[in-house]
């Protein structure tokens, strides 16, 4: 689902910031005026196999870039919503990749896996 916060996602970015984390520049459109653009990443699939090892990929050079900062940092948790909703959003953003898109596509395949298993009973 795709979230516009201005609060908790605000104390996250601040939080990075006084932790001196590197937050790369993809990662801007997630910024806007006044809130912070992600997706909540409830459910995640689909089938572009190199959107995915791409994702990945940023994914590992956030963490290892930032890997002084998280280590340092007392609230580690806080990092989950950047490489899960941020650089999902960021990436997702640029290639025009569409989060609903994927999970319908997952919430299909589920719908007629439960479908066969009620006409087998």
């Amino acid at each position: 689902m795709k979230k516009n916060d201005s609060n908790f996602y605000m104390l996250v970015l601040n939080h990075l910031k006084s932790c001196n984390a590197i937050i790369p520049d993809y990662m801007r459109v997630c910024f806007g005026e006044n809130n912070i653009h992600s997706y909540n990443a409830g459910v995640l699939g689909g089938n572009n196999v190199f959107f995915w090892k791409e994702y990945i990929e940023y994914v590992k050079d956030f963490l290892s870039s930032n890997a002084n900062s998280i280590r340092k940092s007392d609230k580690k948790f806080l990092y989950n919503v950047v490489f899960e909703q941020w650089i999902f959003y960021a990436l997702a953003h640029t290639k025009k990749e569409s989060r609903l898109k994927h999970l319908l596509r997952v919430l299909l395949r589920i719908l007629l896996c439960l479908g066969e298993q009620s006409l087998t009973k």
